[in-house]
């Protein structure tokens, strides 16, 4: 990040370092208090009081923010509102953000049916770590679901979080600010090649050129469904088709995967 947010990243990971060594540091310091030994060799009265408050302080305070912290994230604690341990159970109320889908008619309830079933298909039937083709997205959006909700490595994910990972910063000398590293920069080394590699998978009429890519990055199931179709304007489906075995479409008949023979 630039300019004002130039420490954001930093600042919130001295955060979860500082609270994990403020944890250690007063559990020790309530045990000093607990174990504190009067002249005569007994147990410190005050010790023992000094303790017993800072273990009620310790239990309250944080505790508060965890009550505040889950009424803010889940609304109101009561069972009527459970909505059990299944991750992908929002899908089908789901309705996806305009960056997930830039067509209008699509940003409705019901629109991640279609990526919810291709999620419980590759967790049922796939085994082991395999490279997956989705269409990329940016940070906080559907894109990249059926990637995340399996575990299965995709070509590029989210644009945003994939540039802070491979960012390469240096100081400026013409105004003295840290700055992306004009010599390494991310998009032109990694993304926009990666973006372009997958738009052509999905939309080139080149065989081999498909072909060549798909090896390239060793992908072995290619997912088609709206998103993609959203994102390149086209599936060129005869490649496709030639090159790999539909193994799935889902109820609705939108989203194919495809899955690569070599």
């Amino acid at each position: 990040y630039g300019d004002d947010n130039q420490r954001s990243n930093t600042m919130f990971k001295f955060t979860f370092a500082g609270f994990i060594i403020l944890s250690l540091v007063v559990a020790y310091t309530v045990f000093r208090f607990m174990a504190h030994m009067t002249k005569n060799g007994n147990l410190s009265y005050w010790g023992l009081t000094v303790s017993i408050v800072m273990l009620i302080l310790i239990i309250t305070i944080p505790g508060h923010y965890t009550l505040r912290s889950l009424d803010q994230r889940s609304g109101e604690i009561k069972s009527e509102n459970y909505r059990g341990l299944d991750g992908t159970a929002y899908l089908p109320e789901c309705v996806p953000s305009s960056y997930s889908f830039y067509s209008v008619d699509k940003q409705k309830a019901g629109a991640m049916v279609p990526y919810e079933e291709a999620i419980d298909w590759f967790n049922e039937n796939v085994e082991g770590s395999v490279n997956i083709c989705v269409a990329y997205g940016n940070s906080y959006t559907e894109r990249c679901i059926v990637s995340a909700y399996t575990g299965l490595p995709t070509v590029v994910g989210w644009q945003t979080h994939e540039w802070l990972w491979h960012f390469q910063g240096w100081i400026n000398p013409e105004n003295n600010k840290f700055e992306s590293d004009p010599k390494k920069d991310v998009w032109s080394l990694y993304l926009s090649p990666r973006h372009t590699d997958v738009s052509t998978i999905y939309t080139s009429t080149n065989l081999a050129e498909v072909s060549s890519l798909l090896s390239k990055y060793d992908i072995t199931y290619v997912v088609c469904g709206p998103m993609e179709l959203d994102e390149f304007g086209l599936i060129y489906y005869p490649c496709i088709e030639t090159i790999g075995q539909l193994v799935f479409t889902s109820s609705d008949g939108s989203l194919n995967v495809y899955k690569v023979q070599n």
